[in-house]
């Protein structure tokens, strides 16, 4: 099985889970595993039992509700890579919205105060 088929397989599994985000999830999780970027994973090659075996590891905890981030170890927020796991709130896009929110409401400000 290729690792493209692997992943299909993972996003379907998630998407049945009610992951609105099963195939990017997936292929995250893949990334992980096989230690590259989403952008460079070799679709094409045929995984190893023991990668196999940890990917499917990882895709059973996400359906199982544990968040990306803690699968991953990281979470984007912002346009940055933070570090993310267990006992850490996971950055969510919405909040992304709400900070833009409070510059834009402390913009004009000389020298603000800002805590969170």
């Amino acid at each position: 099985m290729t690792l493209k088929t692997l992943i299909e397989e993972a996003a379907a599994t998630l998407s049945r889970g009610g992951d609105a985000d099963a195939q990017h999830d997936a292929e995250r999780l893949a990334a992980r595993v096989l230690g590259v970027e989403v952008a460079a994973l070799p679709f094409d090659t045929v995984p190893g039992d023991r990668t196999v075996w940890k990917f499917r590891k990882l895709v059973a905890r996400r359906a199982d509700g544990v968040p990306l981030g803690h699968l991953t170890g990281t979470a984007v927020f912002c346009g940055l890579e933070l570090a993310v796991g267990p006992g850490v709130f996971v950055p969510r896009v919405h909040s992304e919205a709400v900070l833009e929110r409070g510059l834009n409401a402390v913009a004009e400000v000389t020298a603000p105060v800002v805590a969170d």
